[in-house]
């Protein structure tokens, strides 16, 4: 149950947006450039530290929607538990095991980040902007977090939904499709979407 008495029980992100249009509407483009836009990390390594920055915060409703789509985009499902009980011993690439150590320490205690955290993301062979990529990731999603937790949101577990919404996520990505006219290309590939994924499952 949300804490907003006006919030339906089954409240979503979309619903507490929906609140403030004004600032959101900004919000939904930063919120592509950091997913989506130009990076040394593919979209898919983004949800990956999306869902694991949500695991560390404990925050189910994001942990689950972006384990969901970092699989969605090929990572298996036994990767996530792994990653939150060891990084090192976790099968993934030796390259993103810096930058996830480095996220792990901005979210858990931010304070004590040195430069010896980003240096070991260089000798990994990262270029610089794989830090700020990285740092903006991890921001975006201790936000998102705290937006749940504030709102009292909660995560629907249900397997079918969670996949159907993490295909939907991956194909459209996060911009704001409610002020674009019919004929704008983002439009016609959010409903070629939906299209997909509906005749899909």
């Amino acid at each position: 149950m949300t804490f907003i008495p006006s919030f339906p029980s089954d409240a979503t992100v979309r619903t507490v947006m929906a609140q403030r249009p004004e600032i959101y509407r900004h919000w939904h483009q930063v919120g592509e450039g950091i997913m989506r836009g130009d990076s040394p990390f593919t979209p898919g390594e983004r949800e990956l530290i999306a869902g694991y920055v949500s695991g560390l915060n404990a925050c189910a409703y994001c942990h689950g929607a972006h384990t969901a789509v970092a699989v969605a985009f090929g990572f298996p499902e036994s990767l996530m538990p792994s990653l939150l009980d060891n990084i090192d011993e976790a099968p993934i690439d030796e390259r993103m095991k810096p930058v996830l150590k480095f996220v792990r320490k901005l979210t858990l205690t931010p304070a004590q980040m040195t430069k010896a955290d980003a240096e070991a993301i260089f000798t990994a062979g990262w270029e610089e902007i794989a830090v700020h990529d990285a740092v903006a990731v991890c921001c975006y999603f201790n936000f998102m977090n705290r937006l749940v937790f504030g709102h009292g949101i909660e995560f629907d577990p249900d397997p079918d939904k969670v996949r159907m919404l993490a295909e939907r996520k991956k194909q459209l990505g996060y911009a704001n499709r409610d002020d674009l006219p019919e004929d704008h290309p983002l439009v016609r590939k959010v409903r070629a979407g939906k299209e997909a994924i509906s005749s899909s499952s």
